[in-house]
């Protein structure tokens, strides 16, 4: 990016595309997913990219909200404008049914990146990959950092890739426990929005914080998405073993007993939410 070159951006979407585009002093233009169901907006990043654009970032599926893009979708952007980029943000790919890489050869203008950080449980180690047309990666070549990858990170990728069904296998399990935990949380009465993420986006409205911190209690950390207007009362919650998500929707049932009980009378005619002692989180 060129400084006052624009860069498109779906919204609510991670926070690193508008922090590395704003260091590359780039334009920002977002566009916002549906506000009714977080739903992918197609026809509005259409019209966006027909305006022009230098970069185009496509989360499939999107963090925080698991929501996918169509199949094919990203092919058919970059077929209609040459000129732009586009990247996709595959990261939670093993977790979702489809893939932008078949398209690769076919568009010049196209790059996916995936990370080792999720199905391959390597957080942390910073390894991932980008693919594309080997004249556009040449560009981005020039300026990569030759020791971008340290050592340690290359021998547990090998190790990684050797265990392929590994792999796959987190992958099959987060997929039925998102599943299951999509059914038992819309069954208590809170709406999840689709995901194809290893996590759900699940709605508890005025009773969020008083959920995350029962959770906190019970020794299960979830994220509470604030400051957004599209996410108000919403937590994003990640997917783990059977055993795990067994004993989540246990503790959100449990969080969700306490958050729904009677305020309970103090000394002086004073409540407290839930009956908790005074001074207790």
């Amino acid at each position: 990016m060129r400084p006052g070159e624009k860069v498109v951006l779906l919204d609510p979407a991670f926070s690193m595309y508008r922090f590395c585009a704003t260091l590359s002093a780039a334009e920002v233009k977002e566009v916002p997913y549906k506000k009714d169901d977080l739903s992918f907006p197609e026809e509005e990043l259409r019209a966006e990219v027909r305006k022009g654009a230098r970069l185009v970032i496509l989360p499939d599926p999107n963090n925080p909200t698991g929501t996918p893009a169509p199949p094919g979708f990203a092919e058919e952007l970059a077929g209609a404008a040459p000129k732009t980029l586009f990247l996709v943000d595959e990261a939670y790919a093993e977790f979702s049914s489809h893939s932008s890489i078949p398209s690769l050869p076919r568009r010049p203008n196209l790059l996916v990146a995936r990370t080792f950080s999720k199905a391959y449980g390597l957080a942390g180690v910073r390894a991932g990959v980008l693919m594309g047309d080997g004249r556009t990666l040449s560009w981005i070549g020039r300026i990569r950092n030759p020791y971008s990858v340290n050592s340690l990170a290359l021998i547990a990728l090998v190790a990684a890739l050797e265990d392929h069904t590994y792999a796959q296998r987190c992958a099959a399990e987060a997929r039925e426990g998102r599943a299951l935990m999509a059914e038992e949380l819309e069954r208590l009465g809170i709406r999840c929005y689709p995901s194809q993420a290893n996590f759900l986006l699940a709605r508890f409205g005025d009773r969020s914080v008083a959920v995350r911190e029962s959770l906190r209690s019970q020794g299960i950390l979830v994220k509470q998405i604030d400051g957004h207007p599209l996410l108000e009362g919403a937590l994003r919650i990640a997917i783990g073993t059977p055993e795990e998500v067994d004993r989540l929707l246990r503790a959100v049932k449990k969080a969700l007993d306490e958050a729904n009980a009677p305020d309970e009378p103090l000394s002086g005619g004073a409540t407290r939410p839930g009956g908790r002692p005074d001074g207790e989180r």
